[in-house]
């Protein structure tokens, strides 16, 4: 019906709770979640449910991890040449 809707998680049940205190999903590893920071984080204050301070502590604990350095590195790289509205957040990755 969709081509977007696959098996993968068909039958799958919610397994988190989100923000706002609702079910959700949570995502399979960690690099799915250093990409939906880095790619939907302004950085740039409180958000609704999130405090920034809160945000930028998650960030530095999601790459202080050794395992994806690499990926870290790549994602930096990605954002500085593709997503022009994120380009200060390499700056504050590197430091």
């Amino acid at each position: 019906m969709s081509k977007f809707n696959n098996t993968t998680t068909a039958g799958r049940k919610p397994d988190s709770v989100n923000m706002a205190g609702g079910v959700s999903y949570s995502r399979d590893n960690i690099k799915q979640e250093i990409a939906t920071v880095v790619l939907n984080s302004m950085i740039n204050g409180d958000s609704y449910y999130e405090k920034e301070t809160d945000r930028l502590a998650r960030v530095e604990a999601l790459i202080s991890n050794s395992d994806v350095s690499e990926f870290v590195a790549k994602a930096m790289i990605y954002t500085r040449n593709e997503v022009t509205y994120v380009q200060f957040l390499t700056i504050w990755l590197v430091s």
